[in-house]
């Protein structure tokens, strides 16, 4: 009897053991991404996740630190008011305040950049990598770099590299990310912030860009 019940705990023993361990995975997940979004949620205002990027920056050794804003021109042929074909209609056109268009944020710096290791035990600790699927302790640039999800960005792009490395990730809406290698070295770190907007959010987003940087950058040591 004894071993009838050795093997039927055997067969079934690995199935309850899988759903335990897929629950506690499952609650494990949920509790990083209430930890996420609360870190998230501390930005009062969103658009200072660039002075925490700034920061980065700074403390990367940066001399100075670039900020650009990129917005889709209308194409020569285009007019905001004659009727557009559907798939023109879907493209932004900034003169339309009814239309999207994809506000992009950058950020660059010319400091010592991230190798690999930074990047895996210090910048993206607080998120799941797309291919391992992980969550893992809080880094020193973890949490700073989650102020970028404040704005809800549609994509965040970022290049860095450190000791002759070259590195490009890419983060999702869903804050997974993608990390490739790059086979050259970069120098330094640029972040891209990529934001759909209507043509009339454009123009405050601008503005209140342009009012945080002034707010928080004034007294910067280097150059913003």
């Amino acid at each position: 009897a004894c071993s009838e019940t050795v093997g039927v705990g055997a067969a079934d023993g690995p199935e309850r053991s899988d759903s335990r361990s897929n629950s506690r995975s499952e609650t494990v997940e949920s509790i990083y991404d209430d930890a996420l979004e609360n870190l998230v949620r501390q930005f009062a205002r969103p658009l200072d996740c660039l002075r925490e990027l700034v920061q980065n920056s700074i403390d990367a050794g940066s001399p100075r630190v670039e900020v650009r804003l990129g917005w889709p021109p209308p194409t020569a042929s285009q007019s905001p008011n004659e009727p557009q074909p559907e798939s023109v209609h879907r493209r932004s056109h900034p003169l339309d305040p009814m239309r999207c268009g994809v506000l992009s944020i950058t950020v660059e710096d010319f400091g010592s950049g991230m190798d690999e290791h930074i990047i895996d035990e210090e910048l993206t600790q607080l998120f799941a990598s797309s291919k391992a699927g992980d969550f893992s302790k809080i880094g020193r640039f973890g949490i700073g770099f989650t102020s970028v999800f404040a704005i809800a960005p549609e994509l965040i792009h970022l290049r860095t590299g450190r000791h002759g490395e070259g590195w490009e990730l890419v983060f999702h809406p869903d804050r997974s990310f993608d990390k490739i290698r790059i086979d050259r070295p970069i120098k330094g770190t640029r972040i891209v912030l990529f934001k759909r907007l209507s043509a009339s959010e454009h123009t405050r987003w601008v503005r209140d860009i342009r009012s945080s940087l002034r707010f928080w950058c004034e007294h910067c040591a280097i150059p913003v």
